[in-house]
C-alpha cells in the first residue's frame, strides 16, 4: 500500500528535476533532524527550550488566545518549555498551573 503523508499536502512536490522531486513530508522531516542534530531550540526570556522557533511561536499564540489555566506538559527533557509558559502565563494575567511529566 501507498505511505500516507504524514502532513497535511504532504506528497506534493515542491522541487523537482531530472534526477530527483522534494515533496512536502522531505522538506518537514529534514528540519526536524536539521534542529534536532544542530540543537537549534528557541530561546525566549533567555530561556532555551528544546522546540524550534516556529514551534515555539505557535505555543506562544496558542497560550496567549486560550490562556488556559492548567498546562501539561509531557516529555519535560530541561524544563525550558515549562519555564517559558510560566511566563506566558504570568504575563496574559493567567493564574493557572503548570504539571511536567517526564
Amino acid at each position: 500500500p501507498e505511505q500516507q503523508p504524514f502532513y497535511k499536502n504532504g506528497h506534493q512536490v515542491l522541487l523537482q528535476d531530472g534526477i530527483r522531486q522534494i515533496t512536502v513530508d522531505d522538506v518537514a522531516f529534514g528540519y526536524e533532524l536539521l534542529v534536532n542534530k544542530e540543537g537549534l531550540g528557541a530561546k525566549m526570556f533567555g530561556v532555551r527550550a528544546s522546540q524550534d522557533h516556529i514551534s515555539l511561536a505557535q505555543i506562544q499564540e496558542h497560550l496567549w488566545e486560550h490562556r488556559p489555566d492548567l498546562i501539561l506538559e509531557v516529555g519535560t527533557e530541561c524544563g525550558g518549555l515549562a519555564s517559558i509558559m510560566a511566563e506566558l502565563q504570568h504575563l496574559t494575567g493567567v493564574k493557572g498551573k503548570i504539571l511536567t511529566i517526564d
